[in-house]
């Protein structure tokens, strides 16, 4: 016994019609990246270098089949560090870095290429989103070989990723008769913001 809301899957216009065993998806990936830098040798005892870095990167994905959601990857990323070197003496540099990383990536946003509100039409009750909820239908043809379609629809969930780093170092280099010493810090502040909803 097939419920309502299968028959009227089965009976969409979205879904494949006889025949159709596979389905294709396209993918298209656009990159973007842009550097600024900065050097300012400001005296004889001190230089300044600044840098800002930005990339971008989008990566969808779009179905034959209306019934499987497009889904979108955004990965943006900003990068600056400002690094001042500073001679104290002849045999005294002082080297400071300040840095900031952020990755707020968005990952598997999904949405809908019918324009309609699918559990609606289908009358599939007390789904928020509009995008068909995932449904495992087994296999879809009577090839014995061949698998076919066995899933429509989308768990619709998004993973996100926002990581923060953070990086104060701080680098003296001593210079006496033929020996180097060098001494200094690290630190590293790493924000990591997963979740999976």
């Amino acid at each position: 016994v097939m419920s309502a809301a299968a028959r009227k899957i089965l009976a969409s216009p979205f879904f494949p019609g006889p025949g159709v065993v596979s389905y294709t998806q396209q993918n298209y990936i656009n990159s973007d990246q842009g550097d600024l830098k900065l050097d300012w040798q400001i005296d004889d005892k001190d230089h300044l270098m600044a840098r800002y870095s930005e990339m971008h990167v989008i990566n969808n994905t779009t179905n034959s089949i209306q019934l499987l959601p497009s889904i979108t990857r955004n990965y943006p990323l900003t990068n600056e560090v400002v690094d001042w070197v500073h001679t104290i003496s002849p045999s005294w540099v002082n080297d400071v870095r300040v840095g900031l990383q952020v990755f707020p990536a968005d990952d598997q946003v999904y949405s809908n290429p019918t324009g309609v509100n699918l559990p609606a039409t289908l009358g599939i009750p007390g789904v928020q989103a509009t995008i068909l909820p995932q449904i495992n239908f087994g296999t879809l043809t009577d090839n014995p070989t061949s698998n076919g379609l066995t899933t429509i629809g989308s768990t619709a969930s998004v993973e996100i990723f926002h990581d923060t780093t953070v990086q104060i170092s701080d680098a003296m280099t001593w210079t006496h008769g033929k020996h180097v010493s060098h001494f200094g810090f690290e630190y590293y502040h790493y924000k990591i913001g997963r979740a999976h909803v």
